[in-house]
């Protein structure tokens, strides 16, 4: 398999291959699928972009073990309590329901169904919100 830069991998996950992280018998390593191997350092390039967002398929929480494309402009929260990782109240999410923090990208927990529902349908009736603000169990959008 060839070796993607980072452009030519970013480019084939514009355009729906998956990143994907491989557990050898005594190494980890990055595939873009379709397309070929990057190297660590890539890989990690990629995940901090903006909008790729893990699949949350890991084993554990917070070990992902593939990465997407998502054309989805993610919705900003403020929450009430700071990220464990970098202190930030600031989270987004796509509309999956996950949440990550907005400055480090570390998980920040899932919202209900029936919040993800609300605020999916809240921003397609009236557009985008530029913040939510979360304050334990109820949006105030």
């Amino acid at each position: 398999m060839p070796e993607l830069k980072y452009n030519s991998a970013l480019v084939r996950m514009r355009h729906g291959a998956r990143l994907l992280k491989v557990h050898g018998k005594s190494l980890v390593s990055f595939y873009i699928e379709p397309g070929g191997t990057v190297t660590d350092k890539t890989a990690a390039k990629l995940i901090e972009h903006q909008q790729v967002y893990s699949e949350h398929d890991g084993l554990l929480p917070d070990c992902d073990q593939s990465w997407m494309w998502r054309d989805a402009e993610p919705i900003k929260l403020i929450m009430h309590n700071a990220c464990p990782r970098c202190g930030s109240n600031c989270a987004t999410s796509i509309g999956d329901g996950y949440l990550h923090c907005a400055d480090c990208k570390a998980s920040r927990g899932r919202l209900s169904d029936a919040t993800t529902n609300f605020i999916n349908a809240t921003a397609a009736t009236f557009g985008g919100v530029d913040h939510v603000r979360l304050r334990k169990g109820k949006s105030d959008a």
